[in-house]
């Protein structure tokens, strides 16, 4: 495995915007989605924090109801 892939994978997994892995690797990974595919491949663990994601806004959808979307928090914590 290439070093800088290794680089932004665990950079993706730790949060990192694209444009900061950008920032990191000299690159134009931010604006080019062939480079970014290529340095940070979809990764089971990235995979699971997008589902734990989804989850949460089921959880504030279900939470607010349908009716009351508009109020749903931006960005907000469900309460489970």
């Amino acid at each position: 495995m290439d070093i800088r892939r290794t680089f932004s994978v665990e950079m993706d997994l730790g949060s990192a915007t694209k444009v900061e892995r950008a920032l990191m690797m000299a690159n134009d990974l931010d604006s080019d989605s062939a480079l970014d595919r290529t340095y940070a491949p979809v990764t089971l663990e990235k995979a699971k924090q997008t589902l734990n994601k989804r989850a949460a806004g089921q959880c504030l959808r279900a939470q607010f109801g349908e009716q009351d979307r508009d109020r749903i928090p931006t960005g907000g914590k469900a309460q489970r």
